[in-house]
């Protein structure tokens, strides 16, 4: 069983979200009809929540999103549950995010794998206990000093 840090980050598609990002004027969340994955970012950790090994970042434009969904997809089998469980904060927008975008190459996850069988640590409840249960201004940033 190792614990893997897992981190995507997203991109808007649609050009009418775009402009109205570039605008300043308010645009719907990202999801996997207005969006890509740009990056998928991994890294596995010691027993201690200690880096193991280095992180691992694919780039969609150093290849496309296909070719590093399908780079990723091999950690997340059925066959390999307890091999990676992914940690992150909001894991399961990466983790739904992952799933529906995989789902254009080819590469299926039920439901139920995704949300119930798959172990994950989800570290943004504790975020939010830590902001007094105060769900604005409880993300990662704040905890890490990163911005």
């Amino acid at each position: 069983m190792t614990e893997m840090y897992f981190d995507i980050e997203v991109a808007y598609t649609n050009p009418e979200i775009i402009e109205r990002l570039k605008s300043g004027k308010r645009v719907p969340g990202p999801n996997p009809k207005n969006s890509k994955i740009i990056t998928i970012q991994y890294q596995l950790l010691s027993d201690d929540g200690t880096r193991k090994k280095k992180l691992q970042i694919f780039k969609e434009w150093e290849s496309s999103e296909e070719d590093i969904i399908k780079r990723v997809s091999v950690l997340f089998h059925p066959s390999r549950i307890w091999e990676f469980i992914p940690i992150g904060h909001n894991i399961y927008f990466d983790l739904g995010m992952f799933k529906e975008r995989a789902r254009i190459y080819g590469i299926k996850y039920s439901n139920w794998f995704i949300y119930n069988e798959l172990p994950t640590i989800d570290i943004k409840h504790i975020c939010v206990g830590m902001n007094a249960f105060r769900l604005k201004d409880s993300g990662l940033d704040k905890f890490t000093g990163k911005e």
